[in-house]
């Protein structure tokens, strides 16, 4: 801490930090212009559509993806076999009351 700010009293430490704090803002608002305005370029030299925009990107999925071979009735939670199983497939008696129609 500077020597300067033990110094202060608390009025005059309060209204500095309404002074960063207003420049803070301004700062944030500022970038977010900036944002917002490169966003809108590349909009319009891209041509995307609203659509497009709102779309979330869909990834190809893992090469280490299983298909789930257990469904919780109850939640629609599922489990792929592998790894420690989940409560509610370890608690059972029969686990084969879970298994999906795929793996069945």
């Amino acid at each position: 801490m500077s020597p300067e700010i033990n110094n202060l009293s608390l009025e005059q430490l309060e209204a500095q930090k309404a002074s960063y704090e207003k420049r803070i803002a301004e700062l944030r608002q500022q970038e977010r212009d900036g944002a917002l305005q490169t966003v809108r370029e590349l909009v319009a030299k891209h041509k995307f559509t609203a659509k497009e925009i709102a779309q979330p990107t869909v990834s190809a999925p893992s090469a280490d993806a299983v298909e789930a071979k257990y469904r919780n009735p109850e939640t629609g939670e599922t489990w792929s076999g592998r790894g420690r199983a989940p409560a509610w497939v370890e608690g059972a008696a029969n686990k084969a009351q879970f298994q999906t129609a795929v793996s069945s």
